[in-house]
Order: structure tokens, then sequence, then C-alpha cells
């Protein structure tokens, strides 16, 4: 059912027969379909920080804008499927350059599974030509959505959970990297956004663990 192979920077990993490219730039793309997959960008979250007080530069999404932009050059996908959290929060100045920057990319269908964070008024999603839906895309053999439901009868891609995982040294220090986490009914993609929390995962001897390092993504 899965099967992984190192191939420079990234991992091939096969589901049900189809090619996952898990890519340091912490997103997937699906060979077959030419689909590029991310999730959990939060844009927007820098100015909703400033609007409680707390001083974010709003360069901090800058990058994401940045591996976007290599990521659909290097592939040229048919479609880019957003698993959810694409804005943090309420409106903000931030929409606006997204809505500008992602009306420029004609020739990419976006297509978005709303999130938790994602409560923005509908038409800003319709404006920005993004294609909505607000629990799952389904295309067999597997079902994407935002939250993880076990439930569901199709090998599920989901986000939401920023998994990661802790990995300590020889003397005892640490560090906490974002992961792609797999099981035999699931997976869980890290968030692409750069100003995101961590959620340390507890895998089993099961489980497919890939860490995201700068440039590659390693097998744990």
């Amino acid at each position: 059912m899965r099967f992984s192979n190192q191939i420079n920077s990234y991992y091939l990993y096969k589901i049900l027969g189809e090619s996952f490219y898990l890519l340091p730039e912490k997103a997937v793309y699906w060979k077959e379909k030419r689909t590029l997959i991310i999730s959990d960008l939060h844009l927007g979250k820098a100015a909703h920080f400033r609007k409680s007080g707390i001083q974010v530069p709003e360069s901090v999404h800058i990058s994401d804008y940045i591996r976007i932009k290599n990521l659909l050059e290097k592939f040229n996908p048919k479609q880019t499927l957003i698993l959810g959290d694409l804005f943090h929060s309420d409106f903000n100045n931030e929409w606006k350059r997204f809505s500008n920057w992602i009306q420029g990319q004609n020739k990419i269908h976006f297509l978005l599974i709303m999130g938790n964070h994602d409560i923005l008024p509908q038409e800003l999603y319709r404006i920005a030509n993004l294609q909505v839906y607000h629990e799952s895309y389904d295309i067999q053999p597997f079902t994407f959505t935002h939250r993880l439901v076990k439930d569901r009868s199709c090998f599920t891609i989901c986000g939401h959970t920023h998994p990661a995982v802790k990995i300590y040294g020889s003397a005892k220090q640490s560090i906490t990297l974002p992961c792609y986490y797999f099981t035999n009914l699931y997976g869980i993609l890290p968030a692409f956004g750069n100003f995101t929390g961590y959620g340390r995962i507890k895998p089993t001897e099961n489980d497919d663990i890939f860490v995201v390092l700068e440039n590659s993504v390693i097998k744990m």
C-alpha cells in the first residue's frame, strides 16, 4: 500500500499506486493528477497579531509567496489544492495582497477546502477565483479534508494539526521539526506557512514519518 524512495531533496511516496512527492517546501506534488497540495498557510496572521498589540512584521508572509511561486514554476501543476486555513482570521490588508497575487495565476485552478480559520465572507473567495469546498474534496481513491475524519472509507489526506516531531541530540539538546505523518488510513501534511505553531505527534511503529529540513526531507 505504501512505498517511499529518497530522490534528491524530496521523497517519492507511493500510496495506492499513486505518486506523491514530499517536498522540503512543506508541500506535496501529486504526479498523476498534476496537483500541488498545501495546507495551513495562515496568511494574515501577522496583521491579526499586530491588531492585538503584538508587533510582528508584515514581511513574515513574503517567503510563503516566494515558495508557492517557485513551486508553481517548477511543477507547472494543473491545479493547486489548499487543505484549509488559508487565511488566519478576520479580513485585513494581507487578503488584498493574496487576492491580487492569485488573480495573476490565471493558468492554474485553485481549490480551497475550508478550515476552521477560514471565516471570511464567501464573496471574497469567489472574487479571488477560489473554488471552495466546505468539508471535503474527493478524487478517488483519496479524500482531502482540513481536519482528520477517521471514519472515511477512502484514504484521507489532511492538515490542521501542523505535525512535528522532537529530535534529541547526544548532549540532550533537542529541536522540534515539522514533518509529514502517514498511517495506513490517512496522511497529515505540515503547515505550509512559516508563521505557524507545531503540534507534536505520537506515532506508532507502523507509521511513516518524514522530517522536513531546510533543503531536504528525511525519513525517520
